[in-house]
């Protein structure tokens, strides 16, 4: 398949390619289909979107964030069943699905709004373990150091940063404030969503390996 032919297909084949994004040769394809899938329902997704912010009293403004956001975590979770929906029809199935998801962050974006924040506006993005760990004597931090670099082999500078950045903050299950998140996107020069998957990547090795150590 060549990307001209992306267009052409139906959403239950663009899900299947949208699969191959683990193979590095194929991820550009998958990509391909992913752009596809986000052009052909966006529309609706950001309709959607309006809706839920009107249901929930915020800004229609915000849909287009939120429809973002939506389909990011799509392409992050990749947890839709298309096997479900045969009878009825895969892309309705899809639409169904993202609109939930959609309901789901606006949802958590009014929690976060109409609860006390843990922050308060003095978080900036964290370099050095030191700040972790504030009561240790210099021995302790010296292996606490060697044992987050060891956790961390293999990963970039710009993982650790994020790892740190999101062990000293992240509360209660809540997001970083949005001012932090976006210091960490300028210092570092990423997206959000890479963000999210150094994140996810840092998380997973770290969780891994540091308690073997």
């Amino acid at each position: 398949m060549i990307a001209q032919q992306i267009a052409l297909e139906p959403t239950e084949t663009l899900l299947e390619v949208m699969k191959w994004r683990n193979n590095a040769e194929d991820l550009v394809l998958a990509k391909d289909a992913f752009r596809e899938l986000c052009s052909r329902l966006g529309p609706d997704v950001q309709r959607k979107c309006k809706q839920v912010c009107a249901r929930w009293k915020q800004d229609p403004g915000l849909a287009p964030e939120i429809a973002n956001r939506t389909f990011e975590k799509f392409w992050n979770t990749n947890s839709f069943d298309p096997t479900r929906w045969k009878d009825k029809g895969v892309e309705l199935g899809v639409k169904l699905y993202l609109y939930r998801t959609a309901s789901n962050i606006l949802f958590d974006l009014h929690e976060e709004e109409t609860s006390p924040s843990p922050y308060n506006g003095s978080e900036h993005v964290v370099r050095e373990v030191d700040e972790l760990f504030t009561s240790l004597s210099p021995r302790q931090l010296r292996e606490a150091k060697e044992k987050i670099d060891g956790a961390l082999q293999g990963l970039t500078d710009k993982h650790k940063v994020i790892l740190l950045t999101y062990k000293k903050y992240e509360t209660d299950g809540r997001k970083l404030p949005r001012v932090l998140l976006k210091k960490l996107r300028d210092e570092l020069q990423l997206t959000q969503s890479t963000v999210r998957f150094y994140k996810k990547e840092a998380f997973e090795q770290f969780d891994k390996t540091f308690n073997q150590q």
